[in-house]
């Protein structure tokens, strides 16, 4: 037998051995309502199987962006195609335990930094005002950046944009 598909059928039965998001008690009594309930959703005819693509479904229906990696330790488990209820609790409940909030504000900021400048002015916010279709005058947009540009650079930098949407209750506290 070739040395490859020994190391991958050596690797997938790794994985399947893994307790891959085996930690259910991290996640709080309502998160793990919501994510059975959604298989549950997607599983009408109570068979106890989904499919992958359910599976991503459902995934990024809770914002979930799956990497290739994520989907080969979903489809090792699965048995012709569909993934029982235990292992997807199990995936789910792992690469929930894996989320990072802050990622989700990295992705926001740079939107508005389009430029890439590491700095949103008063032009940055004055084209994302434009392409909203929101009528923000030049002086209440001036007065975000006065009001929360803390070093007086001109702009706001990731930590004074954050502070700025916690300030104005766009953004909680993330723990």
């Amino acid at each position: 037998m070739p040395v490859g598909i020994s190391a991958i059928r050596k690797t997938e039965q790794e994985i399947k051995e893994k307790n891959v998001g085996d930690d259910t008690r991290q996640l709080t009594d309502e998160a793990i309502k919501e994510v059975r309930e959604a298989f549950f959703k997607e599983d009408p005819n109570k068979t106890g199987l989904i499919s992958l693509k359910q599976y991503k479904k459902i995934m990024e229906s809770f914002g979930q962006i799956l990497t290739d990696g994520d989907m080969w330790t979903i489809r090792v488990r699965a048995v012709k195609g569909k993934v029982n209820r235990e292992d997807y609790t199990r995936c789910a409940t792992y690469k929930f335990l894996q989320y990072n909030p802050y990622d989700d504000w990295f992705r926001v900021y740079d939107l508005f930094d389009y430029d890439g400048t590491g700095k949103i002015t008063y032009s940055h916010l004055r084209r994302l005002a434009n392409n909203c279709r929101d009528e923000y005058s030049n002086t209440i947009l001036d007065q975000m950046i006065e009001v929360s540009d803390e070093d007086q650079d001109g702009g706001l930098n990731l930590n004074e944009f954050m502070e700025m949407l916690k300030r104005i209750g766009l953004v909680e506290e993330i723990e």
